[in-house]
């Protein structure tokens, strides 16, 4: 029996399905091939990971350029996300939800180590802005723990 196709097998294959159908990629098509990859990175050896790269390089040459406008829209839709999970008027809160925000963060650097690893560049306003919200964040937990 053929074991079920992996989260990032079955978005490789939907981005291709809609590229072939004359649809351009669009951030749903990033996230849902740039959180699995970026996990997967952070997880796996370099084998696997390899082959990941080729495919997804594969799929997204005949677009390369949508793709791109995709993953920067992607990026910047979860970079804002968390600045705005720290902003200090909802930080300084009592049912303030640190275990979201500390999630978002996870999945934001998934996404990042994904973009990376795809030989794509992070807009570095982007970053720059993920680094001051990192600040706000680390500033409201106090010293490391």
């Amino acid at each position: 029996m053929k074991p079920e196709p992996s989260e990032l097998d079955q978005a490789l294959q939907l981005l291709k399905e809609s590229t072939v159908a004359g649809q351009r990629p669009n951030r749903y098509h990033a996230r849902a091939i740039l959180l699995p990859l970026g996990a997967g990175l952070a997880a796996e050896s370099a084998g696997v990971a390899s082959a990941a790269l080729k495919q997804i390089a594969a799929a997204t040459l005949p677009v390369q350029e949508a793709w791109r406008e995709a993953v920067e829209d992607e990026i910047e839709m979860a970079v804002t996300e968390f600045v705005h999970a720290t902003d200090p008027r909802y930080l300084g809160r009592k049912d303030y939800d640190l275990a979201y925000t500390l999630e978002a963060r996870a999945r934001v650097e998934d996404r990042l180590r994904a973009v990376r690893a795809l030989g794509l560049v992070p807009d570095p306003t982007m970053i720059r802005q993920l680094a001051q919200a990192d600040q706000r964040l680390e500033a409201r937990r106090g010293p490391a723990r």
